[in-house]
């Protein structure tokens, strides 16, 4: 590791500020201060943003992006009281929200994991490729996803899709909401959002929001809250910094570690009850994420722009919970086994990113180009253990289970952790080429370096990769101005630190897609319609193989894998925007097909085929103080073969959401919202072969002022 680089990233953020400045005086006296746009390309009531930069980080529209983009924006969002990453994320063509527990989720698209998660586009170190607690939107404008590999903007990753968390921003004119939301299980939260103009040159931002909920799963408590506030100071007509910090607590009482039993012991599957869990109510997980940031934009008078990005993030988790294992009996529902562990982790990011971009001209013609350099770094302590000493009998008959163990656990035995660091540094470049009025080339690359160096459980985390080129490449043929085909070509990587059978470690897997499709815009502009087909590769993904004796001591065995090869193609189909006057929508068709190709059986069954997702809202032109709506998720049914070697299967299943929405006057209005209203029984995910099951039939009323 080279611990100079934090220094390095602030001396260059402190360098380009000195820089932008100097170069104030030299411009022209008329440039136009950066302008403020609090939803970029989104309509009022319209589900549809049009703007999306996570893909080239070139500024290019819907239209002219070579992939596959959606984004869910603040409209939607409220709407439907997507109030987590988690409800946000369902909403979104082709992705899969794996909720294996109530504070630990895994999310796939395409068929594999997606491990690129960003903020304001700006990639952050994933450690192991899951969130844990309960991610908040309040803070949030949008959430952008580009589906596919992305190693242009995002580096290390799978070719899955990138999620880009984009947040809010101080905005000119004075804006006040505030919102108090009661709903089923006792839940309340209460949100605040307040921006404007402090004095001249200064604006500023603060959003709070608190949540404090019971839950339909027996013995599970949610309190959450959120701060985050953000400043902007114009320095100058052309250079902008902005300063922010956020603030999340989430604390869960009795949340699920592991989860059910899906089958008997016979093979036979459960059935339990929808608030069955396996916690104990002496159980908790906090998680709490700290972040600060900060951010300069510099326009030049030639239009160039100086964009330097710095932040850092404290993860704190602390926790004691209660796990479940073995297959109970069909007959009395005996066998179960449980034990407790305590859990602390933490973790640190930090994160620099700084890019130049604009237009130059050749042949004529008037081209995109982005420079940049990114640097990550991340940090994860994290110490387990349980208690061996106490011991806890056999469950019993776990329908009966009311949450109680015989004494509280003393965690003293078993101690083990990880102490383990990440380094991601990159130089990456990208370009549209305009070759002629109606065909234009998106090009670029990103060579990225990476290492790793320290434990994790027992293993060793040291990685190294020098040099890696991930390349862009895309072609965008307008055929109207209504209708556009492109094709493209994107790579992606990711380190691996498990180890082959003579204990040398596995090579990086290699991720790529090729992608085909037609963009449509109609209505001037208010519908957009895309319809991809792409083939995906993953190759080398470390797979668990079997076990051999340790050669320094034949009293120990260490797991080793072997590099499989997985092959996946689809189509996804999205229509977004107004379809008449005051109907606006979200429509969505995906279908992927997995597979392995070594053909051992070793497929991803427990992700769905196809899935089917609509929201949309009206608002009556004879009564547009009303508006309505509704969504419908659909999936198609999946399965996972148990490590005892039964199949655990989930049929096909529909949610179904309405919501009505009622403004009394131009700032008050009062919303009803219903969840799952057809009461559907399904297991949440078989992405383990343990699982719970989602929430029932729910509801949520509440009150609104805007100013």
């Amino acid at each position: 590791m080279q611990p100079n680089h934090r220094l390095f990233a602030s001396a260059v953020l402190a360098v380009a500020l000195a820089a932008a400045n100097a170069a104030i005086a030299a411009e022209v006296k008329n440039s136009e201060r950066l302008e403020n746009v609090e939803v970029v390309g989104e309509q009022v009531d319209s589900y549809l943003v049009s703007d999306l930069d996570t893909a080239t980080g070139l500024g290019l529209s819907i239209m002219e992006t070579p992939q596959s983009v959606s984004a869910i924006g603040q409209v939607q969002m409220d709407d439907f009281n997507l109030y987590n990453l988690n409800d946000a994320l369902l909403a979104v063509p082709g992705i899969q929200v794996e909720s294996v527990e109530t504070d630990r989720t895994y999310y796939s698209s395409r068929g594999f994991d997606v491990t690129n998660f960003q903020v304001d586009g700006v990639g952050l170190p994933s450690t192991y490729g899951n969130r844990s607690g309960e991610t908040d939107t309040s803070i949030y404008e949008r959430i952008e996803v580009v589906r596919g590999a992305n190693g242009l903007m995002s580096g290390a990753g799978n070719p899955s899709a990138t999620v880009n968390m984009v947040r809010k921003r101080p905005t000119d004119d004075l804006q006040m909401s505030f919102s108090a939301i009661a709903g089923s299980w006792d839940s309340l939260r209460l949100e605040s959002d307040v921006s404007g103009t402090l004095t001249d040159g200064l604006r500023g931002r603060v959003v709070m929001t608190k949540e404090d909920r019971e839950s339909y799963l027996d013995f599970y408590a949610m309190d959450k809250s959120v701060v985050y506030g953000a400043l902007e100071k114009d320095l100058g007509e052309s250079t902008l910094l902005t300063l922010g910090a956020s603030y999340q607590s989430s604390l869960a009482d009795s949340p699920l570690w592991g989860a059910l039993p899906l089958v008997y012991s016979d093979g036979t599957p459960t059935d339990y009850d929808v608030s069955a869990s396996t916690s104990a109510e002496w159980a908790y997980w906090d998680n709490i994420e700290k972040e600060v940031f900060a951010e300069l934009k510099h326009e030049f008078a030639n239009g160039w722009e100086l964009k330097g990005y710095y932040s850092t993030a404290d993860i704190e988790g602390d926790s004691e919970l209660f796990y479940m294992y073995s297959l109970p009996d069909r007959d009395t529902d005996v066998g179960l086994i449980g034990y407790a562990s305590g859990y602390t982790l933490d973790g640190k990011q930090d994160v620099f990113d700084l890019r130049v971009s604009g237009t130059y001209q050749l042949l004529g013609r008037e081209h995109d180009l982005l420079f940049g350099y990114n640097w990550t770094e991340g940090s994860t302590r994290e110490v387990s253990l349980y208690d061996y000493t106490n011991g806890f009998p056999p469950i019993g008959d776990f329908t009966q289970w009311n949450g109680q163990t015989p004494v509280k656990p003393v965690y003293t035995d078993g101690l083990t952790g990880s102490n383990f660091d990440e380094e991601q540094s990159a130089f990456y470049a990208a370009t549209r080429f305009r070759l002629t009025d109606s065909l234009s080339l998106v090009g670029g690359a990103r060579v990225v370096n990476w290492e790793a160096e320290g434990e994790g459980y027992g293993t060793s985390k040291v990685t190294k990769v020098d040099g890696k080129v991930l390349p862009y490449a895309g072609v965008v043929y307008s055929l109207t101005d209504n209708y556009s085909l492109y094709a493209s070509h994107t790579e992606t990587f990711r380190a691996q630190d498990d180890v082959a059978e003579d204990l040398s470690f596995i090579d990086p897997t290699e991720g790529v897609n090729d992608e085909v499709g037609v963009k449509g815009q109609f209505l001037g502009g208010k519908l957009i319609a895309t319809l991809a087909y792409y083939q995906t590769q993953q190759n080398n993904v470390a797979e668990f193989a079997g076990q051999i004796e340790d050669p320094n001591n034949d009293q120990v065995m260490i797991d080793y894998y072997e590099g499989r090869d997985y092959d996946s193609n689809g189509y996804d189909l999205t229509v977004s925007g107004e379809l008449v006057e005051g109907l606006h929508m979200e429509f969505s068709y995906a279908k992927v097909d997995i597979e392995n190709k070594a053909g051992n059986g070793l497929n991803r069954d427990f992700i769905p085929e196809q899935t089917v997702r609509l929201y949309a809202s009206y608002r009556p032109a004879m009564l547009d103080q009303l508006k309505v709506g509704g969504g419908i998720n659909w999936q198609d049914d999946i399965s996972r073969v148990h490590a005892a070697g039964h199949t655990i299967e989930q049929d096909a299943y529909a949610t179904l959401q309405l919501f009505a929405n009622y403004k009394v006057t131009e700032q008050l209005s009062f919303s009803i919202n219903g969840e799952n209203l057809t009461d559907e029984k399904y297991i949440s995910s078989l992405y383990w072969d343990q699982g719970f099951y989602a929430a029932p039939r729910n509801f949520s009323a509440s009150v609104n002022w805007r100013y």
